[in-house]
Order: C-alpha cells, then structure tokens, then sequence
C-alpha cells in the first residue's frame, strides 16, 4: 500500500522516503569537500489545522508563510538536527506515532491526516 510503497524504514525493503535520506547521507559520507547539516521537520495537517508532530499536543495551528520570494516556512514547526540514518528513523517514527490514526474497513490503523517531511540541508566548503 500507500503506507509501505512511502515509508517503510526496514533495511533491503526501504520506502521512497528512507531512499531519498540515503542518497542524502551517502552524498554527506562521499563528499570530502563539504561540510553538510541536515534537519528535519514533520508535520500533519489534520481538520485544517497543521501540527508539529515533533511536539505533539499544540492546540494551535501553525502558519505557513510563503515570502515574496516564493519561498515557504512553517513558523514554530521543531527543526532537528538527524546526520545519521539511525537518527533520521528513530525521529521519523517518533513523529510517526503522533499521527492521528483511525480503524477503516482494509486498515485499523489508517492516517487521518496528510503528513509533510520537511529535510532543510546546508552545505559549505570544509574549513568555511
């Protein structure tokens, strides 16, 4: 399903989303000439209100602001440091456990909300 095809972390059978972080760590291990800091950030958007899933039980909605420059932030939403693919899941399934959950008849566990990863990286050139 949808669940597993985005986000299954187990090793030899990864999801989209564990792909894309090891290309991002593996691009941190390969590079000898940069220096890389990588957050991230998750968040559902549930009845119209967006949640930190990284500190859950806010009953305010954050704002998603988009500049002039088209770019977009969430302000409020916990920004954390994850370097490593250990790091990365061990936060990734505690925000996981945040989600609003509801039984359906194919899926007792089914998402109510829609959920967005957010992976800010900053790169510069070693001794910088």
């Amino acid at each position: 399903g949808k669940s597993h095809t985005m986000s299954n972390m187990d090793r030899g059978s990864e999801g989209i989303v564990m792909q894309s972080m090891m290309h991002i760590f593996n691009k941190m291990e390969t590079d000898p000439d940069r220096e890389y800091d990588v957050q991230m950030g998750y968040l559902q958007i549930y009845m119209d209100k967006v949640q930190d899933l990284m500190k859950p039980g806010g009953t305010k909605s954050l704002d998603i602001i988009r500049s002039d420059a088209g770019e977009v932030s969430i302000t409020g939403l916990t920004m954390t440091e994850c370097r490593t693919r250990e790091k990365f899941v061990e936060l990734y399934e505690e925000g996981d456990q945040h989600r609003i959950v509801a039984a359906t008849k194919m899926n007792p566990v089914s998402s109510r909300s829609h959920s967005c990863l957010l992976i800010q990286i900053k790169s510069r050139p070693k001794g910088d």
